[in-house]
């Protein structure tokens, strides 16, 4: 018997009641199965989801969720963390660590089964380069911190090939002007913090070809007045230097 078999109308008057009932039960009952393979799926998802979430709870995260996230497109360098949103319902899109020290080991599986995140809050913590493996496939990711970490140039390299992150904090880590030539591929990038790092002089040229760069903190790097003001002289970007205006 096939479901997609023609039938015309004198055919399906004369009919066999009886047949006409049984096909309609097996309609319901593929239709059943169907539905129960999909809500299996879903229910196992959802559980794995809830798996990870715990996972990361256990290590002291802060988790945010759909229904409270807001998307912020201005605030000043540091001062992201009033923006990690909290919640008890709906698809975890945030991550954060205020104080524990999580290291790659601890998070590598975790990040790798939420693909929705759109903030990750890292700042502080034990990670190096190996974390950015699964980070750099998130395509909803828009805010990243990883301040006082120890993810280097090879680091920043492997992080520009993600095109949605548009606001990042690299704040004391090792990087240096290396990083910025991967940096200034990331076309996308609104808010970037450099502060306490090495990047120089060097690093002007490829900072000023940023198309939609519009906050930099550059506090503390070894870029010199004459660099400062090349920057400045653009107009577009919001510039923290640590020096005084005159």
């Amino acid at each position: 018997m096939t479901f997609n078999q023609s039938v015309t109308p004198s055919e399906a008057i004369t009919a066999p009641p009886s047949h006409t009932a049984h096909r309609k039960r097996i309609v319901a009952a593929v239709a059943g199965f169907s539905a129960l393979a999909v809500l299996v799926v879903y229910c196992s998802r959802t559980r794995n989801d809830q798996i990870y979430i715990t996972q990361l709870e256990n290590l002291g995260a802060i988790i945010g969720y759909e229904d409270t996230l807001k998307r912020v497109r201005n605030f000043t360098p540091r001062s992201a963390r009033r923006y990690l949103p909290t919640g008890p319902h709906g698809v975890v899109t945030g991550v954060g660590f205020f104080g524990p020290r999580p290291t790659d080991a601890d998070l590598l599986l975790p990040l790798s089964h939420l693909p929705n995140l759109r903030q990750i809050q890292l700042s502080n913590t034990l990670i190096s380069d190996e974390i950015l493996k699964p980070i750099c496939r998130l395509q909803s990711l828009f805010l990243l911190q990883l301040e006082s970490t120890k993810i280097s140039d090879n680091g920043v390299k492997q992080l520009s090939t993600n095109r949605s992150i548009t606001h990042l904090f690299l704040d004391n880590t090792p990087i240096t002007d290396t990083a910025v030539i991967h940096l200034a591929k990331m076309g996308q990038l609104d808010s970037l913090s450099l502060s306490n790092t090495s990047v120089t002089d060097e690093s002007v040229e490829h900072l000023l070809a940023m198309p939609h760069l519009r906050i930099l903190d550059v506090t503390g790097t070894q870029i010199t007045s004459a660099g400062i003001n090349r920057l400045k002289a653009k107009g577009t970007i919001e510039l923290c230097t640590g020096l005084s205006s005159r």
